[in-house]
């Protein structure tokens, strides 16, 4: 499990849920600007969740090696700074 520090109110822990997948929890944005998340991986976006209260999800694929993920509250064309957190699967 990660614990990163929040870049704009919201923290991010991954965890390993299995070899095939990877869930993501964050403490939801408490701005009453932003609508919802969006969950990057490696730069890409994932998903985009509404409303803001929504503060899980899982990477049903997320591919071999070492994943970086980012979270950020959002509103239409607005996103707040990135939450970050890297994963590095045991060998």
């Amino acid at each position: 499990m990660s614990n990163v520090a929040p870049g704009a109110g919201l923290s991010v822990v991954l965890k390993p849920a299995s070899s095939a997948k990877v869930d993501l929890t964050w403490a939801a944005t408490s701005s009453t600007y932003a609508t919802g998340h969006e969950v990057l991986r490696g730069g890409v976006s994932q998903a985009i969740l509404t409303p803001r209260s929504i503060s899980t999800w899982t990477d049903e694929n997320p591919g071999p090696g070492a994943r970086t993920y980012q979270v950020r509250a959002r509103a239409g064309n607005w996103q707040s700074t990135s939450a970050t957190a890297s994963l590095t699967p045991a060998c």
